[in-house]
């Protein structure tokens, strides 16, 4: 959940043993693949348990340190304090997942990844990116069941239609 890539989106090909023998390196002979539906329909609830149980458990110190970075936010950097992005989960289903704002208001309606010392991203920004602090609201997002703490993270819808184009497994990750 609070994994960032460092230097943004480029050409996946280059890094990808998918793209370069055309072939997945996914094992559909895993258990969650060929265990049968009784054993799935479990892991997934499972799943959903410790989703609410983490959450819930550690909401009294997220709640706190989200009230003083939205504090600090709203007094050097003004509004809006939280940022929501069209991201793709499970099933390909869009839902808006939500951070703190880290980069200037204008900026934050563009869809481009961030690289490296980006200069939309401002000094408090930075400081949000670094510790993971931004990405706290996303507990919000795992408990009403957008996201999970365990499994791949969501993509931007046009980054998905990019990855689903050059990696013919991509969904079954």
């Amino acid at each position: 959940m609070l994994v960032r890539a460092s230097s943004g989106v480029s050409s996946i090909g280059a890094s990808c043993p998918e793209y370069i023998s055309g072939q997945s390196s996914i094992d559909v002979s895993y258990p969650e693949y060929a265990s049968g539906p009784a054993k799935i329909r479990f892991y997934h609830k499972f799943k959903r348990l410790i989703d609410i149980v983490v959450v819930f458990g550690s909401a009294p110190a997220v709640l706190l340190v989200l009230l003083v970075a939205s504090a600090a936010i709203y007094l050097l950097e003004g509004r809006p304090i939280f940022f929501a992005q069209n991201r793709v989960g499970r099933g390909g289903r869009v839902f808006r997942m939500l951070k703190l704002r880290t980069m200037l208001p204008e900026s934050c309606s563009e869809q481009i990844a961030t690289v490296k010392d980006d200069p939309r991203i401002t000094p408090l920004g930075k400081f949000l990116r670094q510790s993971h602090i931004d990405e706290l609201p996303q507990l919000w997002n795992i408990l009403v069941g957008d996201m999970t703490l365990i499994g791949p993270r969501p993509e931007q819808p046009a980054l998905v239609d990019r990855y689903r184009e050059q990696l013919s497994n991509y969904d079954l990750r």
